[in-house]
C-alpha cells in the first residue's frame, strides 16, 4: 500500500517532484517532469497539499511489467533530476519567457503534446508538434485520442490562426467534448496573464508541419499515422 503525503516530510515530497524517488529509494516513473519548477512554487504546491482534508483511499503501489522490470535493471529507466539549477523564483508576468516556464516545468504541455516512446518515456517527436496518444479513457474506454500540433506552423498547427483573445476565449469555455483527456476544468481557472504569457510562447516555438488527425477514434480504429 502507497503511503500518503501525511506522513513523508517536505523534504521527501520535494524529492519525489524533483528526482522521481520515493521515500523508500525506489524510482518512480517520472510523469510528472516538475524538475525545475521554481523552490517558491515548489514549496507552494507541497503547501497546497498539506491544507488539503484528509481522504481515506487505499492505493496499491505500482507494479512494473516484466519489460519494465528490465528497463530498470539496466539503468534505462533511471531518475531524472534538474538538466540546470531550478530558478529560487520565477517574474509572472504576460512575457513569452514565463510562459515558456509554464509550458515546460507547471503545465506540463510537452508531456502531452510531443510524441514519445510508450516504452521508455523518452520523447522522440518535435516540441509541442502533437500526436501524443491516449489510448484509455475511462469515460468512453476505447477511444482514441491525438494530441493537436501546437506550433505555428500555417497549415497543421491548431492555434496557427487564433489571437491571443480567442486562445483565452477557448481556455474559458472549459470541456467540450466530455471525454476529452485534457484537463480543461484547472486550465479554464488560469489567470488571464498566464494564459497570455502561454499564448505568447507557443507563438515563438518553431512552426513544425506535422499533420495530426482528428482527435478522436471509434472504438476499435488505429489511429492513422502523421504526416
Amino acid at each position: 500500500m502507497e503511503i500518503g503525503i501525511g506522513k513523508l516530510s517536505d523534504k521527501e515530497i520535494a524529492r519525489i517532484l524533483r528526482y522521481n524517488i520515493g521515500h523508500d529509494g525506489r524510482l518512480l516513473v517520472g510523469f510528472m517532469p516538475f524538475q525545475l519548477v521554481s523552490d517558491e512554487d515548489l514549496t507552494a504546491i507541497i503547501s497546497f497539499l498539506r491544507s488539503q482534508p484528509p481522504v481515506k483511499n487505499i492505493i496499491m503501489p505500482t507494479e512494473y511489467t516484466l519489460l519494465g522490470k528490465v528497463l530498470t535493471a539496466f539503468g534505462i529507466l533511471k531518475p531524472e533530476g534538474p538538466t540546470e539549477t531550478p530558478p529560487k523564483s520565477v517574474n509572472r508576468d504576460t512575457t513569452s519567457e514565463y510562459g515558456k516556464y509554464l509550458v515546460n516545468n507547471v503545465a506540463n504541455c510537452k508531456g502531452c503534446h510531443t510524441d514519445r516512446s510508450m516504452k521508455t518515456g523518452k520523447f522522440t517527436g518535435a516540441d509541442l508538434a502533437g500526436v501524443g496518444v491516449f489510448i484509455e479513457n475511462k469515460l468512453q474506454e476505447g477511444y482514441v485520442y491525438v494530441t493537436p500540433n501546437l506550433t505555428s506552423d500555417s497549415e497543421t498547427g491548431i492555434i496557427t490562426t487564433w489571437d491571443e483573445k480567442s486562445f483565452i476565449n477557448r481556455f474559458r469555455a472549459g470541456r467540450i467534448h466530455k471525454t476529452s483527456p485534457m484537463p480543461w476544468g484547472s486550465f479554464s481557472r488560469l489567470a488571464e496573464n498566464d494564459l497570455k504569457a502561454i499564448y505568447r510562447y507557443l507563438k515563438t516555438v518553431p512552426a513544425v508541419k506535422n499533420l495530426v488527425p482528428k482527435a478522436m477514434y471509434l472504438p476499435g480504429k488505429k489511429a492513422p499515422e502523421a504526416h
